[in-house]
């Protein structure tokens, strides 16, 4: 870290696109809001602008809302780079401590729409920034509600904060690895996207997206801990990298230390990234999205993610999207999904919301519902249809035992079937047994404890 008194003033790194807009857009059909299909520019002008203060941070960023082809980096421009005309690409930005930072929150707190009835806009940023460190919840921010605000359930904003210290991208890695926060703009080449989108054939759900959030005795500036270089130490021994998502990489994806893109594991990051596109494109939507639109979010995901300039045996295209995109959408049509997998590593992956409490039922009526699932379930089966049945039960009630028992049943009048069965490893060996069960005396009670 650098003391704020040593160095005052900071400077913003602003690109301007020389071709496409850095905005997203959405078009109202059928009855709610689609994404319109987004690709980033790939060239730039650059240009740094000083700046001093929380008040002039805000003077800088916000006009930037209203003009859809400049956008934000932390990095700043190599020397010797011509700022007319440049690649965002590592080779072209260093990395840069600084005064401020913006932290983009994605989907916390509560589903807003914009409806009237709703929290306002700084009672939907008083309950983001409670998601944060405790350091950031007695100071003043500009706010710029996200351009999915509105669109996709949950609060999303993008927060602007003057520190007390220049602080590098590595110190806020591990200053905010715990909070829900996008950690991939901590890296010199990550747009920071400032522009308020573009509603077609709709009015925009937050038509006031900028403002200052400023709570009673907040302070101009966040007090950045004393610690955070010891921290940087204790997390290198620990180099797992963790996604916005929550979720934790394996091991084989390599990250580069100074930018935080992945050099190596390509493969599986892309792979990781379609299961969590997917996921979120089908959550509460009542249609499957199209392989288009789950490439155009793949791709996008993937460039922020892994550094596609960084080439081994041959470069990252965005058809290499496509490829996992088709199938993920394949398994979405035929529901069917392959359980096969290149390492022993099992990602598990969070139920969508809400999930609800259930009450609780004595054992002997959780035996007889789980009875009365099953038997209908396996009815269903000799109906010819093609059913899923997914059960939640306190473990020790049996449905191991129950489902094998019925699945016997089931085959015993049945021929030329195909059974897949998959359990958790701690029940493999009690499956092992089935093929021996004609061959001892004991009870299925007894085999199946």
């Amino acid at each position: 870290m650098f003391r704020s008194d040593i160095m005052v003033s900071d400077t913003i790194t602003i690109l301007t696109s020389l071709s496409l807009l850095l905005r997203k857009s959405f078009k109202f059909e059928d009855r709610e809001w689609n994404k319109q299909s987004q690709q980033f520019p790939n060239l730039f002008s650059v240009e740094e602008i000083e700046v001093e203060s929380f008040e002039q941070l805000g003077e800088v960023i916000k006009p930037l809302a209203d003009i859809p082809r400049k956008a934000v980096v932390s990095g700043k421009l190599t020397p010797g780079i011509d700022p007319s005309s440049v690649r965002r690409t590592k080779e072209n930005f260093d990395s840069q401590p600084h005064r401020w930072i913006m932290l983009d929150i994605d989907g916390v707190g509560p589903e807003s729409g914009g409806n009237p009835s709703e929290p306002s806009n700084e009672e939907l940023v008083a309950e983001a920034v409670t998601h944060l460190p405790e350091e950031f919840q007695s100071a003043k921010c500009w706010y710029h509600l996200s351009s999915s605000m509105g669109i996709k359930p949950g609060i999303r904003v993008h927060l602007w904060y003057w520190l007390d210290q220049f602080v590098s991208d590595r110190e806020k890695k591990v200053w905010l690895d715990d909070c829900p926060v996008d950690r991939s703009l901590f890296n010199p080449t990550q747009l920071h996207l400032t522009s308020t989108p573009e509603f077609i054939g709709g009015d925009d759900p937050y038509p006031e997206r900028f403002g200052l959030y400023a709570p009673m005795g907040a302070s101009d500036t966040v007090e950045v801990p004393s610690d955070l270089a010891d921290r940087i130490i204790f997390n290198s021994a620990q180099p797992r990298h963790r996604r916005d998502t929550g979720a934790v990489e394996p091991q084989e994806i390599v990250r580069d230390q100074d930018t935080g893109l992945a050099i190596d594991g390509r493969e599986q990051l892309m792979f990781d990234l379609s299961n969590e596109v997917m996921f979120e494109l089908c959550r509460g939507a009542e249609t499957r999205p199209s392989v288009e639109e789950i490439t155009d979010e793949l791709w996008r995901r993937f460039q922020e993610e892994a550094d596609i300039s960084h080439v081994n045996s041959r470069p990252w295209t965005r058809s290499d999207a496509e490829d996992k995109a088709r199938a993920r959408h394949q398994e979405a049509e035929t529901g069917q999904y392959s359980f096969r997998s290149r390492n022993e590593k099992t990602s598990l992956r969070p139920a969508p919301k809400p999930d609800f409490a259930r009450e609780t039922v004595t054992p002997e009526e959780a035996k007889n519902q789980l009875e009365d699932a099953l038997s209908g379930y396996f009815q269903r089966l000799r109906d010819g249809e093609n059913p899923r049945l997914a059960l939640r039960l306190t473990m020790g009630l049996g449905k191991t035992t129950q489902t094998v028992a019925k699945l016997k049943e089931y085959l015993a009048s049945e021929s030329g079937r195909l059974v897949e069965v998959y359990e958790p490893r701690r029940v493999c060996r009690r499956l092992q047994l089935l093929s021996r069960m004609e061959h001892h005396e004991q009870d299925n009670e007894q085999v199946f404890p």
